[in-house]
């Protein structure tokens, strides 16, 4: 069910998976219908496998080429058309809010790399655990929730070169190498997408910084102001 709560809302939908609750698709304001779909079922490994072996021929033939391909197809059918992408709370990379729907530093790049796409978004929201599940089964084109380079599910999915890197603070020891969640082996599809970010983020790495201090000093001040209330 699809409910706009304001002229300048995006309309919430629920995708369900069998029965149960995946995850939420946002769906851009003024489209005039709903453009929430169910998830297709969780492919088996062994299916995966199959198909994957079918686009080793076009993977090598490619490489003969020299030039990156998508076995699937993704940049052309995101190029002009949806791109689906999963995300996950993680401030200051991607933050919900209800009224205004999602923002943040990935949330601002992936409207950009769709808008350079001239492609829509098809927000999901979800556990990191989900979303990165979903990438794995190709039900999401990308997903992004804060992710570094050291996720365990580097065997699985696919990720971008780090884009950005976050340097050690108090409470992190050491750097953090921010990266988005991709499909495997759509390489057309990532060199496009790595390309984009790295000479979008290269000018605004000072502007992202700030806004890591921020927020962590913002979080500091509110533990302090939390502790403070408790001992009143």
């Amino acid at each position: 069910m699809c409910t706009v709560e304001s002229a300048v809302a995006e309309p919430v939908c629920d995708t369900r998976l069998a029965g149960q609750p995946v995850l939420k698709s946002i769906v851009p304001a003024g489209m005039g219908r709903c453009m929430c779909r169910t998830l297709p079922p969780v492919i088996r490994p062994v299916q995966r496998r199959v198909v994957l072996g079918l686009s080793i021929p076009l993977a090598l033939s490619a490489v003969g080429c020299g030039l990156p391909v998508d076995p699937r197809g993704t940049l052309q059918r995101v190029r002009d058309g949806t791109v689906r992408v999963g995300l996950s709370e993680s401030p200051p990379w991607v933050l919900k809010d209800e009224d205004e729907g999602p923002a943040g530093i990935e949330v601002e790049l992936t409207r950009e790399f769709a808008r350079e796409l001239n492609a829509e978004i098809q927000w999901f929201w979800g556990t990191t655990d989900q979303l990165l599940h979903a990438v794995d089964q190709r039900q999401l084109d990308l997903a992004i929730c804060g992710l570094t380079d050291d996720t365990p599910w580097t065997s699985r999915i696919a990720l971008t070169s780090p884009y950005f890197v976050e340097q050690p603070r108090p409470g992190v020891l050491r750097p953090r190498r921010h990266v988005m969640a991709v499909v495997a082996g759509e390489n057309g599809y990532i060199v496009r997408l790595e390309t984009f970010l790295h000479r979008t983020v290269e000018p605004r790495k000072e502007e992202f910084r700030r806004r890591i201090r921020e927020h962590v000093e913002s979080g500091a001040l509110q533990s302090r102001e939390s502790g403070d209330a408790t001992s009143g």
